[in-house]
């Protein structure tokens, strides 16, 4: 669940829902997504491959 965009029209019973299940208490940002984004595609991340990256405040 993010702060923006389509969450916005998650129910609040499922939001509070998800946040006591999430390790950092939050919703997150897509700042947070576009980050691992851009060193997904970046040279620091020349020799990854094959992985599953979760994003998810540890749910």
């Amino acid at each position: 669940i993010l702060e923006e965009g389509v969450s916005v029209n998650v129910p609040p019973a499922k939001r509070d829902d998800y946040l006591r299940h999430c390790a950092v208490g939050r919703v997150g940002t897509f700042e947070e997504i576009a980050s691992v984004v851009a060193f997904l595609v970046s040279d620091g991340n020349s020799y990854m491959n094959g992985a599953t990256i979760v994003v998810d405040g540890a749910v």
